[in-house]
């Protein structure tokens, strides 16, 4: 492949994707080699290429793909082209939202130009965020598409040697863990926090935050602040899951945690992390306490219409409801006509009125006795709301409905409820 074909391919792939990508030339292929970055899409300064990461690239025999990882929580490729004496490295990816904090541990390896500080953080901060994985997906196609019919395994740069020394020094922290007693309690309170959280449970949520537990768990980052930074993301992703559990709007939920997360990487002190975590945790809370009280309020409802069905030959009225399920019958009104629409004792009085009206069709009992047996204080009382309700008295109600074809062209008057 030509110099030009090159640059034509990288070209397309940096418009299409927008992760930085440059063209490097290796002299010999060899751990030593004399690299040189010799174009870089897009144009950019010479102090934003990963001139440090190229450092750590080395191809061994039969690998042609390498993700490798920087010291400031970004991802990199390096796809060797075959047959050829160039390379391309691709990145970096940030699997976070970019942070002044991810700009300065990135200072530590780049030269940058104090006099272009804005213009080299408003780079960095354009390219699309995306995880580790994204990226290694991205290099697969890359050198497929590079360097058919060659082997296209991707390898991580961490190679074996690397691994065991790994592998030995976590087994080296884990003894002394269990050597000196140390306890991690992280679990335990995660669980707790989480059950409040899917419980909704806002009592417990200002008992927890009042009387709040210490926590303790292993190091997971060398920086202070980082640390802070990398336990708050695993809160509000555990949490927001945990939310998602007890009802709510998943969409919601997610976007609420990727905003967290954002607000975190761009925070400067462990203050500004707490009050962070802090709101977070009561959102969800609030939210989940909100939908279940929806819930039951929905649950209530059914419960007090069933109840004024089959009592609807008792004395039936708002109070008597309220004291049945013990709630005060303001309370209860309120939350009747905010759930339905109408008025609870209105709708007593249809549920006996729709009553009224199957008896005087299909019985023979008396006004009266129709009166009577649905609680009605008395008959005029009665015959007034039934006339109110079908626009007839009962007598013509049951008259028209016997006689059907003079029934027929009197149709029952829509029922109407009092807002």
């Amino acid at each position: 492949m030509t110099l030009e074909m090159l640059k034509e391919h990288c070209s397309y792939l940096y418009h299409a994707l927008h992760i930085p990508v440059y063209i490097v030339e290796n002299h010999d292929g060899g751990k030593n080699s004399d690299m040189g970055i010799i174009e870089a899409f897009p144009e950019q300064e010479a102090y934003c290429y990963p001139v440090a990461v190229l450092k750590n690239i080395h191809f061994a025999p039969g690998q042609n793909a390498l993700f490798l990882t920087s010291s400031f929580s970004a991802g990199f490729g390096a796809i060797r082209i075959a047959d050829s004496k160039y390379m391309l490295l691709v990145g970096p990816q940030f699997s976070v939202p970019f942070s002044r904090q991810i700009y300065l541990e990135m200072s530590k390896e780049y030269h940058f130009d104090a006099g272009h500080d804005k213009l080299t953080y408003a780079f960095f901060k354009g390219i699309p965020i995306d995880s580790s994985l994204g990226l290694k997906q991205t290099l697969r196609m890359m050198h497929h598409f590079l360097n058919p019919g060659v082997g296209e395994e991707l390898f991580d740069a961490l190679g074996e040697v690397e691994t065991d020394e790994l592998r030995k020094n976590q087994y080296g922290e884990y003894y002394e863990v269990r050597e000196y007693g140390y306890h991690n309690n992280s679990i335990e309170i995660e669980r707790e926090i989480c059950k409040i959280v899917e419980r909704g449970d806002v009592g417990a949520f200002q008992k927890f935050v009042s009387n709040a537990p210490y926590f303790a768990m292993g190091t997971v980052a060398v920086s202070p602040l980082r640390q802070k930074k990398n336990l708050a993301v695993s809160a509000v992703t555990v949490l927001s899951r945990a939310a998602i559990r007890g009802g709510m709007d998943t969409n919601k939920a997610l976007w609420l945690s990727d905003n967290y997360i954002r607000n975190v990487e761009n925070s400067f002190t462990d203050g500004q992390i707490d009050g962070i975590l802090m709101d977070m945790f009561s959102q969800y809370v609030h939210a989940v306490f909100d939908i279940r009280a929806e819930k039951d309020a929905g649950h209530m409802m059914e419960t007090v219409i069933q109840y004024v069905r089959e009592h609807v030959n008792c004395p039936v009225t708002v109070h008597s409801v309220a004291a049945f399920f013990g709630y005060n019958p303001d309370y209860l009104s309120h939350k009747f006509k905010s759930r339905m629409g109408f008025g609870l004792k209105n709708f007593i009085k249809r549920v006996k009125l729709e009553e009224a009206a199957q008896q005087l069709k299909y019985t023979n009992q008396s006004v009266l006795e129709i009166s009577g047996y649905l609680c009605f204080s008395s008959q005029s009382n009665f015959q007034n709301a039934f006339k109110c309700q079908y626009g007839c008295t009962p007598k013509q109600y049951r008259e028209a409905w016997r006689a059907r074809d003079g029934y027929s062209s009197r149709p029952e008057k829509p029922l109407e409820f009092e807002m």
